[in-house]
């Protein structure tokens, strides 16, 4: 296999202008087209980039939880007891 670079000094849709990528030979692909690879700190990058600003309600239903769970752990997520909420039947009625 051949290998060549080439430059896109204009950049296109694909290929934005400044954007930087490189791909590598690894044999798993049949046709035998190059592999992308990307390096952990790469994959954090693009992470961090293109995570979306979230509006409302998002912000209030993190905050929910300690209405709606009560002091439970769901799905790993620990959530704090109202500190408003009735402690007994006696303060609920």
């Amino acid at each position: 296999m051949t290998s060549a670079i080439t430059p896109l000094t204009d950049g296109s849709v694909t290929s934005p202008a400044g954007f930087t990528a490189a791909a590598a030979h690894a044999g798993l692909k049949a046709d035998g087209a190059l592999d992308v690879a990307l390096t952990p700190a790469h994959i954090t990058s693009l992470a961090s980039l293109s995570e979306p600003t979230l509006s409302f309600p998002v912000n209030f239903i993190k905050m929910a939880t300690m209405f709606s769970h009560a002091g439970a752990t769901v799905n790993g997520q620990k959530s704090a007891v109202w500190t408003m909420a009735p402690q007994s039947d006696v303060e609920r009625y």
